[in-house]
């Protein structure tokens, strides 16, 4: 629906509908509530008159069991008497239309059943239901724990379903009287409880439903009030409104006419209606200033366009410029940076020369300290020479002297054999003498023997002296032969040594004359550096100059290129303002008031 009625309208049929369908499930769920909670409610006191119902019967069963008991306390009956008349009391004990009692001791033995007499003293043990809970077991298990209060359920067939296979649910009620250990017990069927709840709750919901049916026919009437109401509402509110409407027309062409707003009214309508009169008033009176105000924009449009496009030239021609110097700038910096790169190369290779010079000069110190050990050792090798020449000399003399010794004692040995020959001679002339002097010349006998003897040893001493003479002659000999040679090569060392003293000193020489030349390179190496240096910091310099000419001309050319960017946003932007100030015109014109 296009109209403000159809629109009103259809709002509060939605609104209602909404209020309707709201109300319809809001009333059925809290009914739906109600009654499951009354169901609940009614079951669970059914079901408590029913648990007291049944506890009352085995109470009074046990006040039976009582009263026998205290006729055996008594005396007035034996034991056995007093539990069978108490037996078949209970046996006989009916309630309702189905109610009976049985009694069970606590070893699961049967002791009473009115409707299975014969089992009577059987165990009842292993007795359980289909779902395979041991029923007597349960009972007798109850009434020994007090958290059970005596009660339990299981499945059993009615009288009627015996064989069938229907199962029932079946609750019971035990008790113990503990005198006889007997458990007294009863139970029914609770189907009925059912019964009776399902048929109170299809009592209730026909309630329910009539209340719901109630309600549902109230909310149709408060609806179709409701829609009357919008019909009437909607038709106040559009009618000014669509003399407001009609006063605005669209003519064929395009333009707008507006004719003056007649409402007599002095609700909101009718003050929106003058102040809409009041509008359009002063709608044309601003639309007559626009237009003039349009004209007068569009003149000084076009004039500003000229002014642009020649300030466009003029800056077209300034960035061409700039950009030529951009460009040379940008030139020299890479040149100079170039440069630059060149010289930091000369200076790692001035370095590296420096490293090797420092180098140089480290082993060039070695081989100095070297060459002092060496003329050290070489001075110390001359005296020890020396020393050893001396000594040499002195065991030539020693070894001469000795040869002379030997001699001495040659002809000493000599003398001494010669003595020795001629003792021996006289002894033998002494013991002929002796021999011949017969027992007076024994005695002088014995000592030319003994002379002869010492004359032999003596000459025996003299071959022994004379052998070591000669064997000593001829080591004293070679000796002196070696000692002859041993001081020619001490000779030869010391020449030899001197002439290594002389080279080691013109080596010292030449290490003196590469280290001062070496300190020249090292002097002259320093220079270089330092000029390096220099012409890095010139380099650098003129580096960072072009550096920020090149970025100085590149912002003055990309501030002339935002210029130029500029100046043709203006310009499009003056073209728009044109062109908005002929629509502004064209609209303008389109309206007639």
């Amino acid at each position: 629906m296009k109209s403000l009625k159809g629109k009103i309208t259809l709002n509060f049929i939605i609104v209602i509908t909404i209020l309707v369908v709201a109300g319809f499930f809001g009333t059925q769920m809290a009914t739906t509530k109600l009654k499951m909670d009354f169901i609940n409610s009614y079951k669970t006191s059914l079901l408590l008159d029913y648990d007291e119902m049944i506890k009352s019967q085995v109470q009074s069963s046990v006040a039976i069991l009582e009263y026998f008991y205290n006729l055996q306390q008594a005396g007035e009956l034996s034991e056995d008497e007093a539990k069978y008349q108490a037996k078949e009391t209970i046996k006989s004990m009916r309630y309702g239309t189905e109610g009976y009692m049985w009694i069970d001791s606590l070893d699961y033995t049967l002791i009473g059943h009115p409707m299975v007499p014969d089992k009577e003293g059987t165990t009842r043990f292993e007795v359980k239901d289909p779902d395979g809970n041991f029923v007597i077991q349960n009972i007798i298990n109850a009434v020994k724990d007090p958290n059970q209060n005596g009660f339990t359920e299981y499945l059993w067939e009615k009288p009627q379903d015996v064989g069938t296979g229907n199962l029932t649910v079946k609750r019971a009620y035990s008790e113990l009287f503990t005198p006889w250990q007997w458990v007294v017990s009863t139970g029914n069927y609770v189907d009925h409880l059912d019964n009776t709840v399902h048929n109170r709750t299809v009592e209730i919901e026909k309630n329910i439903n009539a209340v719901i049916y109630t309600v549902l026919s109230v909310l149709l009437v408060l609806a179709l009030i409701s829609y009357v109401v919008a019909m009437l509402l909607s038709k106040n509110l559009s009618a000014p409104l669509e003399k407001i409407s009609s006063s605005i027309i669209e003519n064929e062409d395009g333009s707008i006419s507006i004719k003056p707003i007649e409402i007599n009214s002095s609700d909101e309508i009718g003050q929106v209606a003058n102040k809409l009169s009041i509008l359009v008033e002063q709608i044309k009176t601003q639309l007559d200033s626009t237009g003039n105000i349009s004209h007068n924009i569009e003149e000084l449009s076009r004039n500003f366009l000229a002014s642009l496009n020649n300030s466009k030239n003029a800056i077209s021609e300034v960035s061409f410029a700039v950009e030529s110097i951009s460009s040379g700038a940008s030139e020299q910096a890479m040149e100079t940076e170039r440069g630059a790169t060149r010289a930091l190369e000369l200076g790692e290779a001035i370095k590296t020369e420096q490293e090797q010079l420092s180098y140089l000069v480290n082993e060039i110190n070695n081989i100095k300290k070297i060459k002092d050990a060496g003329l050290s050792v070489i001075e110390d090798l001359k005296l020890k020479m020396q020393e050893t020449n001396k000594s040499s000399n002195k065991v030539l003399e020693a070894v001469s002297t000795t040869s002379t010794f030997s001699d001495k004692i040659s002809f000493a040995s000599q003398t001494i054999s010669n003595i020795s020959a001629q003792t021996n001679l006289l002894a033998l002339n002494a013991s002929i003498e002796a021999a011949r002097a017969g027992d007076h010349g024994k005695g002088f006998a014995v000592v030319a023997e003994e002379i002869r003897k010492l004359a032999e040893q003596s000459a025996e001493s003299t071959k022994e002296i004379e052998s070591t003479i000669k064997e000593l002659q001829q080591k004293s000999y070679f000796s002196l032969k070696v000692m002859e040679e041993t001081g020619v090569s001490l000779q030869e060392q010391t020449q030899a040594a001197e002439a290594s003293m002389t080279n080691f000193n013109s080596i010292a020489n030449e290490v003196d004359k590469i280290t001062s030349r070496i300190s020249l390179l090292e002097a002259s190496s320093s220079t270089v550096s330092s000029i390096k240096n220099e012409i890095l910091q010139v380099l650098e310099g003129l580096s960072a100059t072009a550096q920020q000419n090149s970025a100085a001309t590149e912002e003055v050319s990309a501030s002339l290129t935002n210029q130029l960017h500029n100046i043709e946003d203006i310009k499009m932007s003056s073209e728009q303002l044109t062109y908005l100030s002929d629509s502004l015109n064209e609209h303008i014109s389109k309206f007639k008031i």
